[in-house]
């Protein structure tokens, strides 16, 4: 990489900071509460971590993060978020995980959904072939299937004013058994969207689901768990992603 650098820049002069790199999307960047569940915190706490990690914006997906639910205590909520810097979003949410749960490509399902979204709960997709159909895992930013660059590059054409917000939802894998026909009593069959979804499976790999170590207290695995799923997720898309406007 260093010599093919050096060759260019000595047949074309120094390479600029834009050549280098990808121009920034200046996408928000930010994280679902439920990314943490395990954390069981409430908003004021909620808001500091999401400072911590210099996101952009918060969503509070779970009413009981919020002690109480007065005008007044909201405003409260609300006046710590200005102060901090961090947007609260609330409305028609774009879900990357669920879309795989409908056997469709996320990114389809961004084209279709993108400009009417307001809010979003976004992760990575892990698909792999089964013997009676596929399974999914949601994974870490970065480490599953979507295409980010190509996943944000559309999002800033159809919704660049919401930001991403990161729900990571990992270790489990979820069965969908659709090469039996009993299967899609509950689903509509779309072959165009099916065949997306079945291209995406054949580049999957299975992933283990994820278990606390021998011995270790459950509740604490699980709190580090989350908080390194959704902190590497952070890191991918505002490194690799150039995400965010922060940091």
């Amino acid at each position: 990489m260093l010599a093919a650098t050096g060759s260019a820049a000595a047949l074309y002069g120094p390479l600029s900071a834009a050549e280098i790199a990808p121009p920034k999307i200046q996408i928000k960047l930010g994280m679902d509460n439920f990314a943490v569940r395990a954390m069981g915190w409430k908003a004021p706490p909620l808001l500091d971590y999401a400072a911590a990690l210099k996101l952009d914006a918060l969503l509070i997906s779970d009413l009981d993060a919020f002690d109480s639910l007065t005008n007044a205590d909201l405003r409260e909520i609300a006046k710590k978020a200005r102060g901090l810097g961090i947007d609260l979003f609330v409305g028609c949410n774009l879900d990357s995980g669920n879309a795989a749960w409908t056997l469709e490509d996320p990114l389809e399902v961004l084209a279709m959904l993108g400009p009417l979204t307001i809010c979003s709960s976004l992760r990575d997709d892990m698909i792999w072939e089964t013997p009676d159909g596929a399974s999914v895992q949601w994974t870490a930013c970065g480490e599953g299937l979507i295409d980010w660059k190509k996943y944000a590059a559309r999002w800033a054409e159809l919704c660049p004013a919401v930001p991403m917000m990161i729900e990571t939802i990992s270790g489990f894998a979820k069965n969908f058994a659709h090469k039996k026909d009993d299967f899609w009593q509950h689903y509509d069959k779309r072959p165009e969207r099916l065949a997306a979804f079945e291209a995406l499976a054949k580049r999957g790999q299975v992933l283990p689901p994820f278990k606390p170590a021998d011995g270790a207290d459950r509740k604490l695995a699980e709190q580090d768990y989350q908080k390194g799923e959704l902190e590497r997720s952070i890191k991918y898309l505002r490194e690799q992603i150039r995400l965010g406007t922060k940091g």
